[in-house]
């Protein structure tokens, strides 16, 4: 495999359910992803934030939430109202208007649809691949990031969506014979992130162009080869670098059926890892807007209680904001 690519001497370890890939042992490990215990990562409560985006050029609606068999929106996580829409993975416009999702074609095939969320106007991306899984929108509402499977059996790998033109175009300095996960912009979109099942690659995006700028060696992130979608393993940074937001596997208890996804923000200057979420809390996805919060959803399924929170970037600060019906699959932000 070739990759145009710069190693950062940095080797991260995040907690994993498997050990197919286990970075080596180097001094750089010391500040590394091993700070879970709950005495130094633990979240602290304080006075509720506000939930409502606060920007210069607000966007029609901030959030999209997906929950079974439906798609809500808002401005508010306490105040949503309803879509007739089916989909796991989402994400929404910058201008809050209108709502990418992945939608099954037939059994065990999804394709990318757009629907307006004032005309419930719905519009099948023209795509080659066979089978698609949401990614992300880019902060310019021209791009879109996604997964996809050009034949069947094949691996799957990020592509860039053109909105206005319909062109899909490869990222063509990665291995075609590797599979690739969960592409995600930065609140900016200058910046976009995805994984294998062993590294995290951090890349610079411009004009439509992914350049790679680092990557980051990790344990195995517990990546399905089979699936072009990983509900484990999230990753998002912030707009100016510093924070890398995840989701990992953590957590098998004897009371636990199913182990815990949990929230995580790694500081990349200085190594500092900080656990937002507990261990009593499973971590359905989250979204960083372009001011550093992170929202969140979590779901115990046992007391049946599903809840958005919102965060601090570094993780300082965590704050319910919402209690919902049914468990959230997927949130995302206008920004």
């Amino acid at each position: 495999m070739t990759r145009l690519c710069i190693l950062v001497s940095l080797v991260l370890i995040i907690p994993a359910c498997k050990s197919r890939c286990v970075a080596p042992e180097t001094p750089d490990n010391a500040a590394a992803f091993k700070a879970t215990d709950s005495s130094s990562c633990m979240a602290t409560m304080s006075a509720p934030k506000p939930t409502t985006v606060k920007k210069s050029s607000k966007p029609d609606y901030f959030f999209a939430v997906a929950q079974y068999n439906t798609v809500y929106y808002g401005n508010t996580l306490e105040n949503l109202a309803k879509l007739d829409v089916a989909s796991a993975q989402l994400d929404i416009s910058p201008d809050g208007r209108t709502i990418a999702y992945s939608s099954y074609s037939r059994p065990g095939y999804r394709v990318i649809k757009l629907i307006d969320i004032e005309t419930q106007t719905v519009t099948l991306l023209d795509l080659p691949p066979r089978n698609a899984f949401m990614g992300s929108w880019n902060n310019d509402g021209k791009y879109i990031a996604l997964n996809s499977q050009s034949t069947l059996y094949s691996h799957w790998q990020p592509v860039i969506y053109n909105i206005e033109t319909g062109a899909v175009d490869d990222i063509d300095w990665l291995d075609t014979d590797n599979d690739y996960y969960n592409p995600v912009f930065s609140p900016d979109g200058r910046t976009l992130v995805f994984h294998d099942i062993c590294r995290i690659y951090i890349c610079q995006f411009k004009n439509g162009i992914a350049t790679l700028k680092r990557v980051i060696e990790t344990e195995d992130l517990c990546a399905d080869d089979n699936s072009g979608f990983s509900d484990y393993c999230k990753f998002q940074i912030s707009n100016d670098g510093n924070y890398l937001v995840f989701t990992e596997e953590t957590d098998i208890f004897e009371e636990d059926i199913c182990p815990k996804i949990t929230l995580f923000s790694y500081n990349i200057s200085d190594g500092h890892l900080r656990r937002i979420t507990d261990r009593h809390s499973n971590v359905t996805d989250f979204a960083i807007d372009s001011s550093g919060e992170i929202y969140y959803c979590t779901s115990n399924k046992d007391k049946q209680v599903f809840e958005g929170f919102v965060a601090r970037i570094d993780g300082s600060e965590s704050v319910k904001s919402a209690t919902f019906k049914e468990q959230t699959y997927a949130i995302a932000v206008a920004d």
